[in-house]
Formats: C-alpha cells, sequence, structure tokens
C-alpha cells in the first residue's frame, strides 16, 4: 500500500508539471489601460509559464520593470505588438525596461516586434537599458527590434550573487539608433549571437555597435560567437573588445565572429580611436586567449581596418579568408593601426595577430600597416605578426614606422601578395 501511495503521488506531480499555462494580456484593451505595466508584472511573477501580448493599434506602455528569480517563462509577442517605455517615467539613471536578476529558461519570441523606447528624453546618464541580463542562465531572444534606449540595447552581466550570465542566444535582433552600444557583454559565457544588426549607435560613449567590456578581473567572456552579423552606421567602431580589466589570472578569453559584416562605421565627432575593429588590452600581465574571424567582411570605411594597442603577451587575433574592402578613405589613416601600449613606459612587444588568407582592397596612398612608438623608444618592438595579405591596389604600399625601428621586430612575416588594378 504505501509503495501504491508513492507511486500516485509521482504520477499526479508529473502531470501537474506537464500541464503548459498560458495567458493573453491585454485582458481587455481601452484607450484607458495600454498601461501594460501591472498586468505583465503579475503575470511574470505568477505560476502562468506563456505570456502572450496581443496585438494592438497602439502601443503598449510599460514603467521600469525588474525581475527577480523568474524562471521557465515564454514571452510571445503577436504580430505588431509594440512595447515601450512610458514617457516621463525613467527618471532614474538605471531605469531599465526590462531587466532580469538571476533568472533561468526565459524565451521572449518577439515575431519582428518593438521594445522602445525615448532615448531623447533621456539627457543625462547612460544605463537606461533596455534589456538588462544579470546573472541569468538559458535566455532565447528572437525576432525583436530594439531601439531609442538611453543606454544599450541588450546588456549581459553578472549579478550580486552570481558573476557571468550563461547559456544566452540572441537570434534575429535588431539594435537600433540605441545611446551607448548595440549590445554590451560584461561578464558572460555560452553566448550565440546570430542574423542580427547592431546600427547608428550615438549619444554617449563609446557608441560602438558591440562592446566586450569586463568590468574586473574576475568577470569572463567565454566562447562568445556571432554568426552572420551586421555592425553598421555606430558612432564609434562596429566591434570593441576592451579587455583592460581582464589580467592573466583571469579565464582566457574566446570569442569568435564567422560570416559577418563590419562598415561605414565611426563618426568624426567621436574621440575615441578610428577604426572599424578595436582590440584593447591591459599593458601588463593582460589576459590570455583568442578572438577569430572566419569569412568575415569589412567594407565601406574612412578609417582603419582595425587599431590596437594590445602587447603579443595578450589574447591572439585570427583573420581566416576574411576579405577588407574600400577602407581608409582618409588618407591619413592606415588600414592597421598599432599603436605603443605606453609613451612613457616600456611595455611588451605588440602584436598577437594572424592573418590566415586576408584580402585587402583599397586605392588611397594610406600604408597598409603602421607601426607608432614613441620619442621616448618605450616600444620594445612588435611580435607574432604573421600570414599572407592578398593586396588589391594600383600602387604598391608599405608599412610605415613612426619612432620606431624595423630591426627590432621579432618573428614577425607578413607574406604581401601584390595584385595590380586599374582601378
Amino acid at each position: 500500500m504505501f509503495q501504491k501511495t508513492i507511486i500516485i503521488i509521482i504520477l499526479l506531480s508529473f502531470q501537474t508539471v506537464c500541464i503548459a499555462k498560458s495567458i493573453k494580456i491585454p485582458e481587455k484593451v481601452t484607450n484607458l489601460n495600454f498601461d501594460l505595466t501591472d498586468e505583465f508584472k503579475l503575470a511574470l511573477n505568477s505560476n502562468v509559464d506563456t505570456i502572450i501580448i496581443k496585438s494592438s493599434v497602439e502601443d503598449y506602455f510599460l514603467d521600469p520593470i525588474t525581475l527577480f528569480n523568474i524562471y521557465n517563462k515564454t514571452i510571445i509577442f503577436e504580430d505588431s505588438v509594440s512595447l515601450r517605455a512610458k514617457p516621463g517615467a525613467f527618471k532614474k539613471n538605471n531605469d531599465v525596461l526590462f531587466k532580469f536578476i538571476n533568472s533561468n529558461n526565459i524565451i521572449i519570441i518577439g515575431n519582428n516586434g518593438e521594445l522602445s523606447m525615448n532615448k531623447k528624453e533621456y539627457t543625462n546618464g547612460e544605463w537606461r537599458n533596455a534589456i538588462s541580463l544579470l546573472g541569468c542562465n538559458n535566455v532565447y531572444i528572437e525576432k525583436l527590434h530594439i531601439k531609442d534606449s538611453g543606454g544599450d540595447g541588450i546588456y549581459i552581466a553578472g549579478s550580486s550573487t552570481r558573476s557571468f550570465s550563461s547559456n544566452i542566444h540572441l537570434n534575429t535582433i535588431i539594435c537600433q539608433n540605441n545611446k551607448r552600444q548595440g549590445l554590451s557583454i560584461i561578464s558572460a559565457e555560452h553566448v550565440v549571437i546570430e542574423n542580427s544588426i547592431f546600427c547608428d549607435t550615438k549619444g554617449a560613449l563609446p557608441e560602438a555597435g558591440i562592446d566586450i567590456e569586463p568590468n574586473s578581473e574576475h568577470d569572463r567572456v567565454v566562447d562568445i560567437n556571432f554568426n552572420n552579423c551586421i555592425f553598421e552606421k555606430n558612432g564609434h567602431s562596429g566591434i570593441l573588445l576592451a579587455l583592460s580589466k581582464l589580467n592573466f589570472n583571469s579565464i582566457p578569453v574566446s570569442v569568435t565572429f564567422n560570416d559577418c559584416v563590419i562598415s561605414n562605421n565611426h563618426r568624426p565627432e567621436n574621440p575615441y580611436a578610428k577604426a572599424e575593429l578595436v582590440f584593447a588590452a591591459k599593458k601588463e600581465n593582460p589576459v590570455k586567449g583568442h578572438v577569430k574571424f572566419n569569412k568575415c567582411l569589412v567594407k565601406d570605411s574612412d578609417w582603419s581596418f582595425f587599431y590596437s594597442r594590445k602587447t603579443s603577451s595578450a589574447y591572439s587575433v585570427t583573420f581566416k579568408d576574411c576579405i577588407v574592402n574600400n577602407v581608409s578613405r582618409h588618407e591619413k589613416s592606415a588600414v592597421i593601426n598599432l599603436e605603443v601600449p605606453d609613451y612613457y613606459k616600456e611595455t611588451d612587444f605588440l602584436g598577437g595577430y594572424y592573418f590566415d588568407n586576408l584580402q585587402l582592397e583599397y586605392y588611397t596612398q594610406a600604408p597598409y600597416l603602421r607601426i607608432r612608438g614613441s620619442h621616448l623608444n618605450t616600444l620594445k618592438g612588435i611580435s607574432n605578426i604573421k600570414g599572407t595579405i592578398n593586396l588589391i591596389s594600383n600602387t604598391p604600399k608599405e608599412i610605415e614606422y613612426i619612432n620606431y625601428e624595423e630591426k627590432n621586430n621579432k618573428d614577425v612575416d607578413i607574406r604581401l601578395n601584390y595584385i595590380f588594378s586599374s582601378h
């Protein structure tokens, strides 16, 4: 009898778990209740596992929403749904439209809907993000247009009790016209971002399409993957890797970009380095690891292909089967621009870049590679810059050395195949 009782209890529990519960909100749409905040909060904090937002010809408005320890929730936008930050409601600098803290198994199906804020209203601060994921695990977001935030479109980091987010998947996302970044990754592992666009970022520095920027040596940047993404028309670089807070004690970084397009980034008014890609690391005892670009296209830029002051002892950067076309249209901007890490104190060698069949086509007189040292000879040398570059141009291009002597090169082997074009 005792064993039968246990079996019956288990079966009843299993049946309860397997019954999905869903709700459509709002329950009733009138001109008076397009404020969805309270109803949304109640649904997310209930035992309902699927929340469906009904279609409407009007925007739904929301106050800042912060959610702690939310589990097993699916949010589905019906066609043409637009959720918007309520005007005047985001008074604090760090008010976020959707902030998930220590939440697991969250799915957001946007069905090409919009999540928007009121950027012009936020004249101070840079942290009013549209979505923040803090210490979260197993989050999937797809087909959502995120725009006009007062900070980042999406912000991924740890929380006070969990130092990183993990298993984050973003698919077919557009982050447009956000104030600080389209996307920021502070501390995360096992992240896939695909078929997404990060564009038109401007308003608060750095203004990058995406910025991977840990806050401390204890943060992590592990197994981060971008597939078939576009980074274009951002105020700073399309891709910024600001890894100077990590050091040799940190977990090695691993970031991969596959089949991505980086185009027409950096506004002249932005004071940061003028380049499509920027790589930074700690000057001394930097973090190890690798960053890889596979079959990526960088094109149509007034500025450099990439800029860096990273030493060769830091993480490596590899470009495999990549194409760089119509860059350095500003004659003073070298295609690859490497600068001494410290003008006043000697540091390690610059370098750690590998070109596996890079095709480079441009027609200005700018050098394809510039090495800038200092008058105080603080640049020890450059090292570990290797590979094959196929240069298509109408005139041969050289390496330019400024306040640096080529004899200090170490393990530098660039095989430059020059292909004349009458373009």
